[in-house]
């Protein structure tokens, strides 16, 4: 017997993260020799579920003050109940190629945050950052919180897009 439609949008994403616990991770950085949940994994273990949900996801590309941003909707189709979060990009590069990883990033990043989904301790390379800038500060006569990598927004959230 199929289980009774979810009533509200909450009913319906409890059943998704019931049912998605974990997010496998199935892509490699060769940059950092780590692994991480890529886009197409994590469409391909959440939206059957959000499906049989009936909570449709969209995310569209959309600015925040002006700058470039994702905006992450899930919609319970019996109700209209919605929920959107709009989240900054962070582009490491100012060209097509740069705009496209940053959207593919946030993503993917967005939606795990949104449905309170993880990967199996997934940094996207953030501790092998931190190690690379650990050595490189063995190289310069900089103070030790200067080796910190910090992307050109003054986020420490826009290292590794991928």
């Amino acid at each position: 017997m199929p289980a009774a439609k979810p009533k509200t949008l909450g009913e319906a994403l409890l059943r998704v993260q019931q049912s998605v616990s974990k997010v496998a991770k199935d892509s490699q950085n060769p940059h950092f020799r780590s692994a991480y949940a890529g886009l197409p994994g994590v469409m391909d273990a959440i939206l059957p579920e959000l499906q049989k949900s009936n909570v449709l996801l969209l995310q569209p590309l959309t600015n925040l003050d002006g700058s470039p941003a994702i905006e992450t909707s899930l919609t319970l189709l019996d109700t209209g109940e919605n929920i959107t979060r709009v989240t900054p990009l962070t582009l490491a590069k100012q060209d097509p190629q740069g705009v496209g990883s940053a959207v593919t990033y946030m993503r993917r990043y967005s939606l795990l945050s949104t449905l309170g989904i993880v990967t199996d301790d997934d940094d996207d390379g953030n501790a092998a950052s931190f190690k690379q800038a650990v050595a490189d500060k063995a190289t310069v006569d900089a103070p030790f919180e200067q080796a910190v990598p910090v992307a050109a927004s003054g986020s420490p959230f826009g290292g590794g897009i991928g």
